[in-house]
């Protein structure tokens, strides 16, 4: 994983960032906002300082956080082919709404807020293919990058969306983003996350492309996580936030 944010350049150290988008609190309107920003992170090293740092958050009451913060996660990418990132969108596309069904309500496509976080990407590339399955073929129809994220990706908002390829596009970084979580002080609530993220992105990757008669039916909790996750812990453990 990759964190990466405003102020200095450097991706070694871990940095707080003033962020303008967050909302204070209410119990303290003159609280400070800002976004904490990893270095980069890799294996189960990077799983136990990402875990050991927000532990020693949650000893610190002052900080807190609310609906209006998220937290993203950045799952390197550079060395996929233009088929594995296809295949990663349409395995997105598939899951998008089990996604949603095991974070908070707020998170999700449907409710009052979730627009002022995110969109989602089915409904941005629906909204010119009509079905799942049309839009999976329009993945699979890309013919080069730059037409694959702008399909995941549309219009004026194009890096609000769940799943941001824009760093793909612009260059900035080689990473495909995750922007659906909220933010949490909950230790085993974000490393999950980030399992969740990084393995969602190497297996998708693997997966051959959903092209004509092999698209799939309707996509289920169990599928994703028996098929893509592959993590029966992640799997328990999301299971018991569905709602």
């Amino acid at each position: 994983t990759s964190g990466k944010g405003g102020g200095s350049t450097r991706h070694d150290q871990w940095k707080l960032v003033y962020d303008q988008s967050i909302q204070p609190n209410v119990q303290n309107p003159h609280s400070s906002m800002f976004e904490l920003v990893s270095p980069i992170l890799t294996g189960s090293h990077g799983l136990d300082v990402l875990s050991n740092t927000v532990t020693a958050m949650t000893d610190v009451a002052c900080i807190r956080t609310n609906e209006s913060m998220g937290m993203h996660v950045h799952v390197e990418s550079k060395n996929y082919s233009l088929e594995s990132v296809k295949s990663i969108c349409q395995q997105f596309l598939r899951f998008e709404e089990i996604i949603d069904s095991f974070l908070p309500f707020h998170r999700r496509t449907g409710s009052e807020k979730c627009h002022s976080y995110f969109e989602s990407n089915i409904l941005s590339v629906m909204s010119r293919h009509h079905t799942l399955k049309g839009s999976l073929k329009a993945v699979s129809s890309c013919q080069t990058r730059v037409e694959l994220y702008d399909l995941m990706n549309p219009g004026f908002r194009e890096r609000y969306h769940k799943l941001n390829l824009q760093n793909l596009k612009t260059g900035r970084q080689p990473t495909i983003e995750f922007r659906q979580h909220h933010s949490t002080k909950d230790e085993k609530e974000v490393v999950n996350w980030v399992r969740f993220c990084v393995l969602f992105v190497v297996n998708a990757a693997k997966l051959p492309l959903l092209t004509g008669d092999n698209i799939p039916g309707d996509a289920v909790f169990d599928e994703l996580f028996e098929n893509i996750i592959m993590c029966p812990i992640l799997q328990d453990y999301y299971s018991e936030k569905r709602a």
